[in-house]
């Protein structure tokens, strides 16, 4: 008589299992999981890169705006110093007092206009 163990394991399928080949799918899994996992990793370098830069373009911006506001309020001084200065050389008879001076904020300004252009095609300010 056969035992209850045999009956049962007899009615198994008596089908041979490739070991090999699953073994070698897994191992195909498990190095896709891999690259996965590296891929998730520098993704997650590149965000916090990119937001680090974000913050530093941020500074940048915030920087470039104030001084942008202390250039024009500077500029604004200066073209009223001098006209009380051509003015007041005029009432008294002077000639070319003040050409000089006006002809170097001139071309301050006009470098400083050409530069905060500049800036502005590559920040927000």
């Amino acid at each position: 008589m056969k035992s209850r163990l045999e009956k049962v394991y007899n009615k198994l399928p008596k089908q041979k299992v490739n070991l090999k080949a699953q073994e070698i799918t897994l191992s195909k899994v498990q190095e896709l999981k891999s690259l996965i996992s590296e891929t998730d990793d520098i993704l997650n370098q590149f965000n916090s890169e990119y937001d680090r830069a974000l913050s530093i373009i941020e500074s940048i911006e915030d920087k470039l705006s104030n001084l942008s506001s202390d250039f024009e309020q500077s500029r604004t001084d200066s073209i009223e110093k001098l006209d009380e200065i051509i003015t007041a050389a005029d009432e008294l008879g002077l000639q070319g007092v003040g050409e000089e001076e006006e002809y170097q904020l001139g071309q301050i300004i006009g470098m400083a206009d050409d530069q905060f252009n500049l800036a502005r095609q590559h920040f927000n300010f």
